[in-house]
């Protein structure tokens, strides 16, 4: 991978886009913030991030992309932005549309940047990880450290600029002083502590904190073997995964605890039943309001509804893309409540209890605080919190 990461024999540009996890979305949470990075003959030049409306806003009543059904009724938006183009839970898919708005929008403000070699997503998960690593980082007042990043950044960006008279255009210059900070400690790390930050980013692989699409099929079939693409997984059994995009509910995702419960039953045609246990632990103020969400679960393809616990806006359909049948609904979750949902299923009769095991995948930047599994065929039992993808054999 070094060619395409070094910058050799030209210049490489990658696209990188800051997820918020607070407003969890698809891939891992909004696009508040995207940024440029460019590397020639193995030298990383500056990064510069870059407020997303600074692209979006120039662009209305230039650009006239339909948004995704679901973020046009319940955003009660007419046209798509790139601060909502990570809807598909697949990296690669969602990326390829990162990079198509990206190039865009750009071009309504000026001339038509050169095409990113890849487009990056970061989650708030993997800076508090490496400021654990390099120490707190300062800017002005505030020292921000791996407990504070994500909540002081947010009052920054939301609250504390109008404080501090900066204009709202202005208000997230503070990332890339908090970047270039943290670049220039990361590049001073004695090779005595690399295996530290080699954990780090393993770590933020398992947890997709940090997911990588090359516009090169080569490189790309590499990140994806590496466990790096963000890629909804191709299963040949069982899988499960549930796909949050909270739409129009601030930062409530901070406050939410999320409870998955699947059960298997059944002898001659396997059942699924899911049950989504959310309880909303904040109340209304500028970070958090009710809860409303999109959700999708993902199943095998071929699986068929049996029914489901009187859901509003319900639908069931199959994404050829990524090999699954999807049921979606919306739900909204007051302050101090909590709520649940239950569907069944049959699963496809190719899977059964000779043969059965569970893929499940965790939604970037989702804060799961328990999944239960329960297999009555086969008399097998798990619960636990767990932070990336889990196989049940």
């Amino acid at each position: 991978m070094l060619p395409g990461l070094a910058g050799y024999p030209e210049e490489s540009v990658f696209l990188l886009v800051l997820q918020n996890n607070d407003e969890l979305r698809p891939t891992g949470g909004f696009i508040g913030t995207y940024g440029l990075i460019k590397v020639k003959n193995g030298s990383l030049g500056e990064i510069i991030t870059e407020d997303v409306y600074h692209l979006d806003m120039p662009c209305i009543d230039k650009l006239f992309e339909t948004p995704p059904e679901p973020v046009a009724e319940y955003m009660k938006v007419k046209y798509w932005w790139l601060r909502d183009a990570n809807w598909s839970p697949d990296w690669p898919t969602a990326a390829k549309q990162v990079q198509k708005m990206y190039l865009a929008e750009s071009a309504c403000t000026g001339p038509t940047p050169s095409s990113p070699v890849a487009v990056l997503a970061l989650n708030p998960g993997l800076i508090s990880r490496l400021l654990d690593f390099v120490g707190p980082i300062t800017v002005g007042d505030d020292t921000y450290t791996s407990e504070n990043f994500q909540s002081l950044l947010q009052y920054n960006v939301e609250v504390a600029y109008t404080e501090q008279e900066i204009s709202s255009w202005d208000r997230k210059e503070i990332i890339n002083e908090i970047v270039s900070e943290l670049k220039e400690r990361l590049f001073t790390v004695p090779l005595s502590r690399f295996p530290e930050l080699l954990e780090i980013m393993n770590d933020a692989k398992a947890r997709r904190d940090l997911q990588i699409y090359f516009t090169d099929s080569s490189y790309q079939n590499l990140v994806s073997s590496l466990g790096w693409g963000g890629e909804i997984k191709t299963t040949a059994n069982d899988y499960l995964m549930v796909v949050d995009a909270n739409l129009a509910a601030y930062k409530t995702d901070a406050v939410m605890r999320k409870n998955i419960n699947y059960q298997i039953s059944g002898d001659q045609r396997l059942v699924a039943t899911i049950k989504l246990d959310y309880h909303h632990e904040g109340g209304f103020d500028w970070r958090t309001t009710r809860y409303r969400s999109y959700t999708r679960i993902l199943v095998p393809k071929g699986s068929e509804l049996i029914n489901h616990s009187g859901l509003n806006d319900f639908s069931v359909t199959t994404d050829e893309a990524i090999n699954k049948t999807v049921f979606g609904f919306f739900w909204s979750i007051e302050p101090g409540t909590k709520k649940e949902v239950t569907l069944s299923y049959y699963l496809p009769a190719k899977i059964n209890s000779t043969n059965y095991e569970l893929y499940f995948q965790k939604q970037s930047g989702s804060r799961l605080n328990n999944l239960s599994y329960q297999n009555e065929t086969l008399e097998k039992y798990w619960s636990g919190t767990t932070d990336r993808d889990k196989l049940f054999k």
